[in-house]
């Protein structure tokens, strides 16, 4: 098994917001597939409107969620990551 990266941003009308993920995967269609799977689901919404890989619109475009990305990386480069990113 592999380990992917997830990052994409959140965007609700007011505030940006960024997250990061670790999915593991065996390659990187399971990783998309599974990226897709969880980011379809971010919030409860029965219709929200998927055009993967550029969005998810929830709620009518009120919340909106792009810049997804997929990278492969490492569980030691990972915490890193969000070690540095959110370290003051």
């Amino acid at each position: 098994m592999k380990y992917f990266k997830l990052t994409f941003t959140e965007i609700n009308g007011e505030q940006e917001y960024t997250y990061n993920y670790l999915l593991k995967a065996k390659d990187e269609q399971e990783a998309d597939c599974a990226a897709q799977k969880f980011l379809s689901g971010w919030y409860d919404d029965d219709e929200a409107e998927v055009t993967w890989p550029d969005n998810v619109e929830f709620f009518c475009g009120c919340i909106i969620v792009n810049d997804i990305s997929i990278e492969e990386t490492t569980v030691e480069q990972f915490t890193q990551d969000l070690i540095q990113r959110y370290t003051v």
